[in-house]
Order: C-alpha cells, then structure tokens, then sequence
C-alpha cells in the first residue's frame, strides 16, 4: 500500500490522475500531469516493513507578492528613513534572486535570503530614483518584478480636470485627489479670474471633485486654475481658459417658441 504526503492511500483506480499500478509482484505510483501540489513524502507498506520516497517537483519562479513591494516608494534626500524595497519568490529549486537598475547588477545595501532580497539605502541622488528590476532564476525559467522609486515633494493638481460652460456659469469637476507624491492631499485650492483678476478663490477638502461659478456675464473670457497642497507644499498650477455663451439654452428655447405664442394670441384676440 501506498500513502501520499497528506497520509491518504493512493488507489489502484486508473482513471485517477495519481494511482497504484501493479503486475502482481511490483507495486508502483503513477502520477500524471504532475504539478507542485504533489512534492512530498511518500510511503510504500509491505507486510512487515515500510520505505518512504521524496518527490520534489521543479517549477519556474513566482512573485509572492504579499511579501515584495508593489507600491510605489516615495523618498527624498531629507528623509531619514532609507529607501527599503522587497521581493520574494516561490520556486524549485529554490531561485537565485539578482537586483538591477539601469541595466547593472546592485550589490551594495542588499542583503538576500532563500529566494528573497532586501534592498536598503538612503537616497543620495537623482540616481537613486527610477526603476529597479528584481530577477529570479533556477533550472525552470525566470521572472522579473519591477519597483520604482520616486521622489516626493509638493502635490500635483486634481487630475482629469473638466469644465462645462452655459452663457452665465461654469461647473468645474476633477477626480477625487487624496494622495500626490507620496503624502497625503490636505487642500485643492480654485481660483476664478477674469483677466488678471481673482473674482472667486476657495481651499477645498480633497474629498470634493466639483465646483459651480454661477452670475458671470454672457460671452466673456474667464480662467480657472487648480492647485493641490501635502504636507511638503502646493505644487503647480493647472490653467484652463474658456469663453461663456452668447445666448443661454433655455433663453434659446423660450425664444424659438414666440412666435407660435405671439400667433396663438392674435388667432384669440382677432378671431375671423
């Protein structure tokens, strides 16, 4: 009898994908399709001893992502706290790790496990920053997982910035801005100016993605600037120019049905 790694008996049933087969004398397992699950321990029973055989199965790398870094990293050259970045991976036999940047292999601040590597460094220099390529290899293939590293400083504005615009508003909509460069965003600041007047500015939580300006005159020339701020800074200003209609929609369509109204009253008043 033989029993697998879990301590089940392997069956003589041939339409498993694991079983026994057998001549009489010789009792050997067949596994088809093998794949990761089956590695372990097995043991074949005779009457009055037993032997255990290890099956080790080969497989190319993988990821083991709750174990690496999949975030951007954010730093700069005043932080205290080094750069750290992480990957690990699952693989037999187990996979020889290597981290490169640039195209060339780093060796200092890392410090490897079993198929595993840690990265430790303070950044010193614009060099510091881009994109790192941790590569695992063994006999069945490889994988590379790339990190990124970049330098944190004042928000960038709302991204996908909108404006729609009637003859006497604009309605300003963005979506939702919480984080920029690594550190949480505190205010998005809206500025409405007419030439190089500021006629309407608010700070706003990053919470909120739209504004309406209502009151403005027909067929002029407005600008409407976005900032965001973190706690390193606001950043640049995003510019958007528009021109308010001439006429508004319902002005224009109250005016295409006068002169049916106009009609219908002479037609009452002065009947034939």
């Amino acid at each position: 009898m033989w029993t697998t790694p879990l301590g089940h008996s392997v069956p003589y049933d041939r339409t498993n994908r694991l079983y026994v087969f057998s001549n009489g004398f010789r009792h050997d397992v067949i596994i088809e399709s093998v794949n990761r699950t089956d590695a372990g321990l097995y043991r074949c029973y005779g009457n009055t001893d037993s032997k255990a055989v290890r099956l080790e199965v080969e497989y190319a790398p993988e990821l083991i992502q709750s174990e690496s870094t999949t975030q951007v990293t954010w730093s700069n050259y005043a932080d205290r706290d080094p750069i750290e970045l992480n990957c690990t991976f699952d693989g037999f036999p187990v996979p020889t790790v290597e981290l490169y940047k640039d195209s060339k292999v780093i060796t200092s601040h890392v410090t490897k496990g079993r198929g595993s590597l840690v990265y430790k460094a303070r950044a010193k220099s614009i060099e510091y920053y881009g994109f790192y390529q941790c590569t695992a290899r063994n006999t069945q293939g490889e994988v590379t997982h790339v990190m990124e590293v970049s330098k944190s400083g004042p928000a960038e504005p709302p991204p996908h910035i909108r404006l729609s615009v009637g003859c006497d508003y604009v309605q300003v909509s963005w979506n939702r801005w919480t984080t920029s460069r690594g550190s949480a965003v505190s205010i998005i600041r809206i500025e409405l100016m007419q030439g190089m007047t500021v006629i309407k500015a608010e700070n706003l939580g990053p919470s909120l993605t739209s504004r309406t300006y209502k009151g403005l005159k027909h067929q002029s020339a407005y600008t409407v600037r976005l900032t965001a701020a973190n706690e390193i800074g606001a950043g640049p200003w995003s510019v958007h120019q528009f021109n308010t209609k001439e006429t508004c929609a319902s002005l224009m369509l109250a005016s295409s049905y006068l002169p049916m109204v106009l009609a219908l009253i002479v037609a009452i008043v002065m009947p034939q």
